[in-house]
């Protein structure tokens, strides 16, 4: 598709914006998205294609987590462009779940957030915690429907055993929520774990909700 005069010109102006000082730093991740599209093809308007996106994905930079299936499956984009979106998303430092193995860490809704990567599937992680307080093991333990996860407590409790660990942070994502806040069914279900582990003497000690982009952490007694 040949670029429009309506693309050659919003893509002088995103590249305008980013030649300027602090430019980079003043652009949206959409404005960022547009330009980088600008340098594949695509079969829409750049700003219909990011569009498209944002509403695929809820926002332009969870895009950088999907796969080239999911991203080719978005009204606009093409297979050159959704390889450069996932070359763009290798070149980004992330945190791995190894980067915390040894690692006190003090903001576990910080560490879920950069390590629960991929949130379209609604999924369950969990950190072991070591008597001094650093991080054991970070694993994912199971991974749902969109809305919807099993927990599997014997996998769980095999992990948290296999380190002789007492303690365990659970973290889980809503990937189709807007909000952190804690509702009555993820206290529900943190207490129905903790009940599950507490006779092999393990015990929840907080827990991370993880939606979009943010992340909080709450104690649990």
């Amino acid at each position: 598709m040949a670029r429009g005069a309506a693309d050659i010109e919003y893509i002088q102006k995103l590249k305008n914006k980013f030649l300027s000082k602090d430019g980079a730093s003043r652009m949206s991740d959409e404005e960022l998205m547009g330009l980088l599209l600008s340098f594949a093809k695509c079969d829409r308007p750049i700003e219909t294609t990011v569009n498209n996106i944002c509403e695929r994905f809820g926002g332009c930079r969870r895009a950088y987590m999907a796969t080239y299936d999911e991203l080719i499956a978005v009204d606009g984009v093409t297979r050159s462009s959704a390889v450069l979106i996932l070359i763009a998303a290798s070149l980004t430092r992330r945190k791995y779940a190894g980067d915390y193995i040894g690692k006190r860490v003090d903001d576990y809704a910080e560490m879920f957030l950069s390590v629960m990567r991929r949130r379209f599937d609604e999924q369950l992680w969990t950190a072991i915690i070591r008597e001094d307080g650093r991080i054991a093991a970070v694993e994912c333990i199971s991974v749902g429907a969109s809305m919807s996860v099993s927990v599997d407590i014997q996998k769980l409790l095999r992990f948290a055993t296999m380190y002789g660990s007492t303690r365990v942070v659970i973290a889980h994502s809503h990937p189709e929520g807007s909000s952190t806040e804690s509702s009555f069914a993820d206290v529900a279900s943190i207490e129905k774990i903790d009940s599950a582990l507490a006779p092999f003497d393990v015990h929840v000690i907080g827990y991370v909700i993880v939606s979009g982009r943010e992340a909080a952490f709450y104690e649990y007694h």
